[in-house]
């Protein structure tokens, strides 16, 4: 996989230098960078995927249920759990974790003999400087406002270093970041520009400096920053270690042990305890010199406690029983194989919600597996519980709504232990995980190819194929023409972001010299360049075009506005290609440019004659200032032209038969648009190609290395 890092380092190096002499790369330039960083980020998660052992995940609010889970997994007769703690035997339910609670950190058990040393068999995974900001982001009710993060940006510059510091590297950054926007509010979503600034900016600051900046990430709220410095300096103090060996004696609860609370119970936000503790860090699976650390600290930094199974081969797989609350630090892992649900949602009201976020961690790990990987299991005290089967009831039908497949796994009394194994070894195999991962990966490149092709000119078999994708595309939005206002509304720009990027805009703006003053660039190539105005100064036009291109290319079907349409994820990608490459040739930025001037400088006018502009696109496609005699004809009345005013009735004229039945307006101007839709599509595809040749070349040679690298894995 070091080789696809390699061809995406290719691509990015194409777009860092096609952005300076093509406008259209330039529009898109953060996008593509942003997401080329994500892709690098998830295609390292899917390499670290192929070394990660089988695992099924334990996972809801019932926890009588999986305990009793868990020992029927584990084929417990005598209900207790035997643990190998170095050279000491451990009963996990009399010991470690007694009682019915849930347990706070993630705990594996794996049959698979751990590393350990002397007095410290206890093996700890530890969240990574990225990973906990965005779990602390996670529970963060506020984000700092899009303005006020710019104004930090600008502050934090100045004390950037030179060379990047431990921690956190760029591509950890812009995927945390990317973890981030997915749960913002709309009026909190980041741009393009501003989130690629963040990542690059992050990995040059020293730790308290990047602190600032990460607590924009949850509203400055100074108790969780002060959490994300208590585990930035653990992770220095570690060396960047994300494994560690420990004492037992943090896990035993006080019936065997007089240190007192067990960490695996211990609440992460909790800095009372006080003690300090051993730990060896793991560098290439061996210990290296102890350090004592404070077990507060720890509790909070441990994503996962590993204990190891006193039988060997009890277990083919790894089991993970998880907390609700950290499902999403699994999903970015693209873990595990399987989900064992036990109660998914605490209240009725609650159901919609953990619908949603099973659905999130499927959409992130899987690429349409044949076998379910969202399984409720079914237990003796599941089934005597009517009040719990009813809610499970509910987030199974909302993810049935979605689209969402799940399974059930029934486990009665009787041959229960030989059903679970069975089970086990049918839907949790190496076969399983090889497919899953091939997905993956193929997945990645396909979204990689996605990214680019739009910029290369079509092949007589492609431009075959892609009519006919178009065709079908318009066929689909024909079947759902009644929900079409859903769609106008998706493509224009949102005022949030509309408001983000002004405010942006209007701070980076340099002081405005005394009036009659001209700014001139004396090293530029050209005094007059797409992106600047004919003075010098910043383009406001260029950076709300921008805006909206990039909101264009973050659509998914998952929009509220675009749920009711069904439509598919690669339907919506040509929907948003398209309807750039329309608005490139209709000339939109240049029509923003010549608005925005006729405001004189006044922001309120500015932002409502952008969102104007904007919209009458979306809805008129270009032909709103098109004479009717130069408009294609309508297909719903041939003798007028489409966006044809309606006819009026005269009142003076008398009614001598009965009309066909009227489409209403609405419906209308819906099959103009489709109309208008494929004729714009058919003069772009007729235009001479963005790209010159050598432009073209180059693109096509960096990802077709990124094609073959891709194959050389697959096949591995």
């Amino acid at each position: 996989m070091n080789g696809l890092a390699k061809k995406r380092a290719a691509l990015t190096h194409w777009v860092l230098h096609t952005r300076q002499h093509v406008s259209r790369v330039e529009d898109e330039a953060e996008t593509l960078l942003a997401q080329l960083s994500c892709l690098s980020a998830r295609a390292r998660r899917i390499d670290a995927l192929a070394h990660q052992p089988l695992s099924v995940g334990l996972y809801g609010h019932a926890s009588a249920s999986k305990i009793g889970l868990l020992k029927t997994l584990l084929n417990s007769a005598d209900g207790a759990l035997w643990l190998r703690s170095g050279e000491r035997k451990l009963d996990y339910f009399a010991h470690v974790h007694p009682g019915w609670h849930q347990s706070a950190i993630a705990v594996r058990f794996t049959a698979q003999p751990q590393p350990f040393t002397s007095g410290a068999p206890l093996l700890l995974t530890l969240y990574r400087e990225s990973e906990f900001a965005r779990h602390l982001a996670d529970q963060a009710s506020l984000r700092t406002p899009p303005a006020e993060v710019c104004s930090r940006l600008d502050a934090l510059q100045a004390q950037a270093m030179p060379q990047p510091q431990s921690g956190m590297s760029a591509n950890e950054a812009m995927e945390m970041l990317a973890a981030c926007q997915r749960n913002a509010p709309p009026a909190s979503l980041l741009s393009a520009e501003l989130l690629l600034e963040m990542a690059e900016l992050l990995p040059r600051l020293r730790r308290e400096d990047r602190a600032q900046l990460l607590a924009t990430l949850w509203g400055e709220d100074a108790t969780l920053t002060a959490a994300w410095l208590h585990h930035a300096r653990l992770s220095e103090q570690l060396s960047g270690a994300t494994q560690i060996l420990a004492s037992d004696a943090l896990l035993l609860s006080d019936a065997m042990c007089l240190a007192g609370r067990s960490l695996a119970d211990a609440p992460p936000d909790d800095p009372g305890d006080l003690r300090e503790t051993a730990v060896f860090p793991l560098r290439d699976g061996q210990p290296q010199r102890a350090q004592r650390v404070s077990v507060a600290d720890l509790a909070r930094a441990c994503q996962e406690i590993t204990l190891q199974l006193d039988k060997p081969g009890s277990c083919p797989v790894d089991l993970v029983t998880l907390p609700v609350g950290r499902l999403g630090d699994y999903g970015e892992r693209l873990l595990p194989d399987t989900l064992l649900i036990c109660q998914a949602a605490r209240t009725p009201e609650e159901a919609q919600l953990a619908a949603q976020q099973l659905a999130g961690w499927l959409s992130r790990t899987d690429i349409g597996s044949a076998t379910p990987r969202l399984v409720w299991a079914l237990t003796a005290e599941d089934i005597a519980s009517r009040s719990q089967r009813q809610i499970d009831d509910k987030v199974q039908r909302a993810l049935m709504r979605a689209d969402v497949p799940w399974g059930v796994f029934q486990l009665f009394e009787g041959e229960h232990a030989r059903q679970a194994s069975a089970w086990l070894k049918e839907t949790v195999n190496d076969a399983q995980r090889q497919q899953r991962y091939r997905a993956l990966l193929q997945a990645c490149a396909q979204q990689t190819e996605a990214l680019f092709s739009a910029f290369l000119p079509l092949t007589a078999a492609q431009r075959a194929a892609r009519e006919q994708q178009i065709k079908q595309l318009i066929q689909h939005l024909q079947q759902q023409i009644d929900r079409h206002g859903d769609l106008l509304t998706a493509l224009e720009l949102p005022a949030g972001l509309l408001t983000q990027t002004h405010r942006l805009f209007r701070q980076k703006q340099p002081v405005s010299p005394a009036a009659g003053v001209p700014v001139i660039d004396l090293f530029a190539d050209s005094p007059d360049t797409d992106n600047q105005t004919k003075h010098g100064q910043p383009d406001l036009a260029a950076s709300i075009y921008k805006a909206w291109v990039h909101y264009l290319r973050q659509l998914t079907p998952e929009h509220p506005r675009l749920k009711s349409l069904m439509m598919p994820s690669s339907a919506l990608r040509l929907t948003t290609d398209l309807l750039i490459k329309i608005a490139e040739h209709c000339e939109l930025r240049a029509r923003l440019r010549a608005r925005l001037a006729e405001c004189k400088g006044c922001d309120e006018a500015e932002m409502a004659c952008a969102a104007a502009t904007i919209s009458e696109f979306a809805t008129w496609l270009g032909y709103a200032e098109t004479p009717p005699e130069n408009r294609p004809r309508s297909k719903v009345d041939a003798a007028k032209a489409i966006f044809a005013a309606a006819q009026q009735t005269d009142s003076r004229q008398r009614l001598t038969q009965l009309d066909t039945q009227p489409l209403s307006q609405g419906l209308h101007w819906a099959y103009d648009w489709l109309v208008a839709f494929y004729h714009r599509i058919q003069e772009v595809h007729n235009e001479a190609d963005a790209l010159t040749s050598e432009q073209a070349h180059s693109l096509r040679a960096a990802w077709q290395m990124e094609k073959d690298t891709t194959a050389l894995a697959q096949e591995a």
